[in-house]
């Protein structure tokens, strides 16, 4: 018999009470064909009743199918024709539709990650907003993409994996409808975000000047709030389509992450590299050329069309050219809003355009997944053939693990792309500086290479370590693991120690690598104690970077899912190196009304991040995101080659212990909550 055949028996009931929980054999009963196809009885297919096959024992007749799994197809059967297949009015029900939306809607409401998350860029918005609208524009443009991503990332793939798609699709409910439904809950859930933000832009005015904003005002700042919905739309969408294709939500979030980084904060110095190979001139020269390839390429960006239609720049990302225009966007009240929307039409197009190929690719996607295989399992890979009693073999096989992972792979490479651009950028400023002005002084390099690095160098050690401990819990190997004379002391020993191997391979070869582009594009050499300081700065950026694989596997050790491991580590990361300084600094100020109080303040509170140590140790500069504090420490870093490096060493001995006991804190606080921890717990 094939599968694909229903049976149906006339001394069965009918479809709607068999699937109602009720008694399923009731008294006989004849099945006719207006009853199969009635409203109230939905048919398995356009088949007469003549056409079924009864078995010979209702008992042990062969399961029906579920008709809603495969072909994504479910509904009350109206509106149905003859062949089986739902009308589109069926399959695009929104009321359906609606009511996932709000049953997401308010999961995602009552997060924990996502009110964290909020929190923390609400705060930001409002401490930049009061500064100036470049400075809160050019936060929204690089940060805020992540909440669309955290919004967006799980909204399938949790569902799958857990099987609960599966129980969804024993429902009268249509693909169709379902991913409709995800997609309104996260738009809704973005949509109040911006909205919150926007309130408190105009609250923050208002502290500032003292004076309401006018309608005209509102009416462009409410412009700017559509704008910036659209432009996170794009993120949250493109969440949305891994959280469809992608197996895990670990790997739909690293997926997010990684188009954020590179759009965010490598695309800018991308475009000055191929506009410069293409053109066969730099920036520098101020060729006409050079800016319209660079503008041309830009168009790929979402970033690009949001600063243009916001503040008039081209691109808004940190490190990247800005080339500003005669019309600054919906904010430049010079023109009528009427003319600034016939100008920035295509940039409006293209926000609307993108979340829609999203969400169309998503849908197709979604047509034709198979969900009913459930979760992937994550194995540990703990083989037999490791003697785990020995330290060393842990760590091997958790280098071996990260160097196989993909995910990891993913992230070194963007880590590495992000670091190769920017340093090639730096070497044509070198190499123009001592063509032109004089200053030959390729040092001046590498500490802008020691910037770039300092900030997302971070997110590396986070991501090789972030479910060290928590994978083997949830697959069950721990308690394989356990079974065998191991001691936890060892596990988590091997577990730090292969984190470090592997951050330390990434950190050599990126900076090496990034040092060679440098010097290629400055036409300079090094001499020998160049490439000493050069290598100890390698060891000092593993140092910084393993600060954060600590907090990663104490983070790892303490929750009880990979992805609450990770958002929570990347917020530590946004915290302590993105926002620390910039926070300290505008909140002091707010009370102090005096500069030079409140940078004195914030050097004070800078002390408690270690991006404060990392930056005064390589740079010579007191914060690794924030460039403008006017505090200079006498030897400029390890890159200063005016000073010996005992007089480097001398100097910043005080910062190298701080660094230091940094990274041993975190290990410690692992050894102490693993060895406590309850690894029984599988789910």
């Amino acid at each position: 018999m094939n599968e694909n055949n229903c049976y149906v028996n006339k001394n069965m009931i009918s479809d709607k009470t068999m699937f109602s929980g009720k008694n399923a054999f009731p008294d006989k009963t004849t099945v006719s064909e207006e009853n199969i196809f009635s409203d109230e009885n939905p048919p398995y297919s356009g088949r007469k009743e003549q056409d079924y096959e009864s078995p010979p024992d209702p008992f042990k007749s062969p399961p029906v199918k579920n008709r809603f799994q495969d072909s994504g197809d479910a509904g009350s059967g109206k509106g149905r024709n003859f062949s089986g297949k739902p009308s589109l009015k069926d399959r695009l029900n929104l009321r359906a539709a609606a009511t996932i939306a709000g049953k997401d809607f308010a999961d995602r409401l009552y997060e924990k990650n996502t009110i964290v998350l909020t929190f923390v860029f609400i705060l930001t918005v409002f401490v930049y907003s009061q500064r100036g609208s470049t400075d809160y524009i050019q936060i929204i443009a690089v940060f805020f993409p992540l909440i669309g991503i955290a919004l967006g990332y799980n909204a399938f793939v949790s569902e799958r994996n857990d099987r609960s798609l599966n129980v969804l699709f024993g429902h009268p409910v249509f693909r169709d409808s379902l991913i409709l439904g995800k997609f309104l809950a996260v738009a809704a859930s973005l949509f109040c975000i911006v909205m919150l933000s926007f309130m408190i832009i105009l609250a923050s005015d208002f502290l500032n000047t003292g004076v309401i904003a006018d309608p005209q005002m509102i009416s462009r700042l409410l412009i700017f709030f559509i704008m910036t919905y659209l432009y996170l739309l794009v993120f949250a969408s493109f969440s949305l389509f891994t959280s469809v294709i992608l197996k895990d939500s670990i790997s739909s979030f690293v997926a997010g992450a990684v188009l954020w980084i590179l759009l965010c904060f490598a695309f800018g110095p991308l475009i000055l590299v191929l506009s410069s190979i293409i053109t066969g001139t730099s920036m520098f020269d101020a060729a006409d050329p050079f800016f319209r390839v660079a503008e041309r390429i830009a168009d790929i960006s979402p970033i690009h069309h949001y600063a243009q239609v916001t503040v008039g720049n081209l691109d808004l990302s940190y490190t990247a050219v800005n080339i500003m225009h005669d019309v600054n966007g919906f904010l430049d009240t010079r023109y009528t809003i009427d003319y600034l929307v016939s100008y920035y039409i295509t940039d409006i197009l293209y926000l609307l355009a993108v979340p829609a190929v999203f969400l169309t690719a998503s849908y197709v996607a979604f047509i034709r997944k198979d969900i009913r295989s459930g979760g992937s399992h994550m194995t540990s890979g703990l083989h037999t053939k490791f003697n785990l009693q020995i330290i060393g073999l842990i760590a091997g096989k958790e280098f071996a693990d990260c160097i196989r992972n993909p995910v990891f792979l993913l992230v070194a490479a963007t880590f590495t792309i992000v670091v190769l651009s920017w340093t090639y950028v730096k070497g044509m400023e070198v190499g123009y500086r001592a063509d032109f002005m004089g200053m030959s002084d390729i040092m001046r390099g590498f500490k802008g290479m020691a910037m770039i690095i300092g900030r997302f160098a971070p997110v590396l050690g986070i991501v090789a370590a972030f479910d060290t401990v928590i994978k083997e819990i949830r697959s069950g190997s721990m308690n394989v693991l356990m079974g065998h004379p191991v001691y936890r002391d060892n596990i988590i020993a091997g577990k730090l120690l292969g984190s470090a191997a592997t951050v330390f391979l990434i950190i050599f070869v990126s900076v090496n690598m990034a040092a060679g582009c440098l010097l290629s594009a400055s036409g300079m050499q090094m001499t020998s104690d160049q490439i000493i300081r050069l290598e100890i700065f390698v060891v000092l950026t593993f140092l910084y970077t393993f600060i954060f694989s600590g907090i990663a596997v104490l983070v790892s050790s303490a929750v009880s899912k990979p992805d609450t491991s990770l958002i929570t580590d990347i917020l530590i990361w946004l915290v302590l190196i993105v926002l620390f300084s910039q926070i300290a600094y505008t909140s002091f100020y707010m009370f102090t009304d005096d500069f030079l109080l409140a940078e004195k303040y914030s050097l004070l509170l800078l002390k408690l991040s270690p991006a404060h140590h990392y930056a005064l140790i390589s740079a010579g500069i007191p914060d690794v995101m924030k460039e403008s504090f006017s505090y200079q420490p006498e030897i400029m870093g390890i890159f200063d080659t005016g000073h010996s490096l005992t007089e480097w060493a001398g100097a910043f001995s005080g910062n190298l212990i701080v660094l230091i006991a940094a990274v041993c804190i975190p290990s410690v606080l692992s050894f102490v909550i693993f060895l406590k921890k309850d690894i029984t717990l599988t789910k």
